[in-house]
């Protein structure tokens, strides 16, 4: 080996180990013997790029490029000099002489990427890593680059599919493993997501963001303890993490401990201000609390931070329909389209929506959202487009099309979109109150809407005794998937103190696994479950009709029992839904309904109380009609 080849290696030695001055020693021995060597020109310049001397970097690598003007290589050495000096657009021009010598270099179009990316050219970015793929599919930084430009610009399927390339070809890349999470929690991948983040956690422990990141996860499941433990965790790691603070601040609002929520949040909003999502949390603790002018300004605050956050446009809804003020709150209940995570029903966006124009003479389809309550609750409006001279065809779920089949003013009901005939115009069902310009004294509210078959009514009513006796019906729980049922539903124990009051049929409608506590359990023996024969809204329907009245937690049997106009003693939260107000006993609704209110949530004593002093009554005036009856 020659002196100047022991040089060079030597300097090269230097080079990889870190040594740049003793690597800049040897190098520049060889230089001094042979000025034209090209090669160690172009080490010079890249240890002089690595050293922060981008001048002279540039200085030599250009000397290098007029001695071998052809050799890409040195152009790209040359453009990332350019770029760590600051000089972007000198930079590409350099690049792009690489890639006009080697159109196949793959270097090369990574760093025009990383370039352009640096630039703000993000579309153009990604044409260049795509490029660098073509010419060298295990380029992984190319691919990762493109993953986080795809994640930024929101396309999360692609990102999630390069993060994922990476993080298999090089499962100590932390960086794709959260990049491969964070896009497969945009797209509700959760165990994927889950996994990469118990990947990073498990290279990197002291990582507070995966921590934070899985806890997120966890919220969305619901399985609130082992996010409190994983941002816990990370708040021990980082105790500024305000993600962290803001979802540990939902974990807690979910346990109802507001006040540790609220300290939260406000913490979170003290670091951030300016972050809309949190302050609307605020306002959803205080609403909770019942403190609803403190909501009201959370809220305020928030659209003054973003006036498109269609969550707080969407709680701003609620709190105004809950205060009675319809007029705002049906048109910031139009953002419930924009708020994240509500289902779009399955009913073709494009045809023309209805407006609240003239409609006589034209075809309406109406379609229906959210949950079967909802539907029963706005159907009432249907009749009120026929009134117009409108042809009205109602959608519905397969479960209520059988009752809506029969109601005045109704077309046809139409389970799906493909059922449905051609229409000029479509409106979604909650949508109408707004069409309509309702407020609470001109709610529609003309009971019976709704109409249960005579002849199932007629066979309920032969299998019920025929002696006179009251007839109770009672449901204590929704559907326990549903996240407000927690504190809208009581148990079948506080509801004990109603069955010893006097001579009664007590008839439970109680469905799904709620309807378990009615086993084996001795104090219930003398409560009638007909779950199990309430095989549809139809039938359900027929049975409130021949009970003389239905004791409930909010729950859909309620609104269906209020649109065939039946009695209704109605058992409210102390979280109410908007529906039923904040006070007073009856609900423009459904003048069949009269509601028992909890003071105190958790705790259903007072209301039960209440509801056992009516039946009271209610029993003592069927006494007195019987014995004035039997003395006549």
């Amino acid at each position: 080996m020659s002196v100047v080849a022991e040089h060079v290696q030597a300097g090269l030695a230097y080079h990889r180990a870190g040594k740049l001055d003793d690597a800049a020693r040897e190098y520049g021995y060889v230089l001094t013997v042979d000025p034209s060597n090209v090669a160690v020109l172009r080490l010079m310049g890249i240890l002089h790029t690595h050293r922060g001397d981008h001048d002279q970097a540039i200085m030599v690598l250009q000397a290098a490029a007029s001695l071998e003007p052809a050799a890409a290589e040195i152009f790209n050495d040359l453009g990332v000099a350019m770029r760590a000096k600051g000089d972007a657009h000198a930079a590409l021009d350099a690049f792009n002489d690489a890639l006009r010598l080697h159109p196949m270099f793959a270097a090369a179009h990574f760093n025009k990427g990383v370039t352009l990316e640096a630039m703000g050219a993000r579309t153009q970015a990604l044409d260049a890593y795509t490029l660098a793929l073509e010419a060298d599919a295990a380029l992984h930084a190319a691919r990762f680059n493109r993953a986080a430009i795809y994640f930024a610009s929101g396309q999360y399927a692609r990102a999630a599919e390069d993060a994922g390339a990476v993080r298999i070809a090089d499962p100590s890349l932390i960086e794709a493993h959260l990049l491969f999470g964070r896009a497969s929690l945009e797209l509700r991948r959760l165990a994927d997501a889950k996994k990469a983040f118990r990947a990073v956690i498990a290279r990197a422990p002291h990582s507070a963001t995966a921590h934070t990141l899985l806890g997120s996860v966890y919220t969305i499941e619901h399985k609130f303890e082992d996010a409190e433990a994983a941002l816990t965790e990370a708040l021990r790691l980082d105790p500024a993490d305000v993600q962290a603070t803001y979802l540990l601040g939902l974990v807690r609002l979910h346990q109802y401990d507001l006040s540790a929520a609220h300290d939260l949040f406000d913490r979170a909003r003290l670091a951030q201000p300016s972050r809309p999502e949190v302050t609307t949390a605020l306002a959803l603790t205080a609403r909770r609390a019942g403190r609803l002018d403190d909501a009201r300004m959370y809220l305020r605050a928030a659209l003054d931070a973003d006036p498109s956050y269609a969550d707080a446009h969407w709680h701003l809804a609620d709190l105004h329909l809950l205060l009675g003020e319809y007029e705002q709150g049906w048109e910031e209940f139009e953002w419930r389209w924009n708020h994240e995570g509500f289902l779009t029903p399955g009913w073709d966006p494009s045809m023309r929506a209805w407006q609240g124009e003239p409609v006589g003479g034209k075809t309406v389809l109406l379609y229906p959202e959210q949950g079967f309550g909802d539907t029963l609750q706005f159907v009432r409006y249907a009749p009120l487009l026929a009134e117009r001279g409108a042809r009205v065809f109602v959608g519905s779920p397969p479960e209520l099309a059988e009752l809506l089949a029969d109601m005045p003013g109704v077309s046809g009901i139409v389970t799906s979109h493909a059922a449905a005939p051609p229409v000029d115009v479509i409106c979604p069902l909650m949508s109408l109150p707004r069409l309509f310009r309702t407020r609470t004294d001109s709610v529609p509210a003309t009971v019976p809407y709704l109409f249960a078959n005579p002849e199932k009514t007629r066979a309920w009513s032969a299998r019920f005794p025929d002696d006179g006796v009251l007839r109770v019906g009672i449901i204590w729980s929704g559907n326990p998937m549903q996240e407000n049922n927690r504190h809208r539903a009581c148990r079948l124990r506080d509801l004990l103190p109603l069955l010893d009051r006097g001579p009664m049929h007590v008839y439970s409608l109680q469905k799904g696994e709620p309807s378990r506590e009615l086993a084996g359990n001795p104090d219930t023996a003398s409560i009638i479950d007909l779950a199990p024969a309430l095989t549809s809204f139809a039938e359900t329907a027929a049975v409130l009709n021949a009970i003389d009245i239905l004791i409930s937690t909010d729950t859909g049997s309620v609104h269906l029992a209020g649109a065939l106009g039946r009695p209704v003693w109605l058992l409210v939260s102390a979280i109410p839904d908007w529906r039923w107000g904040v006070q007073g006993t009856t609900t423009p609704w459904y003048p069949g309904v009269t509601m028992f209110r909890q003071h105190v949530r958790g705790d259903w004593s007072g209301a039960v109380r209440a509801v056992g002093e009516a039946l009271d009554d209610l029993l003592r005036s069927r006494r007195s009609v019987n014995h004035h009856s039997k003395e006549e």
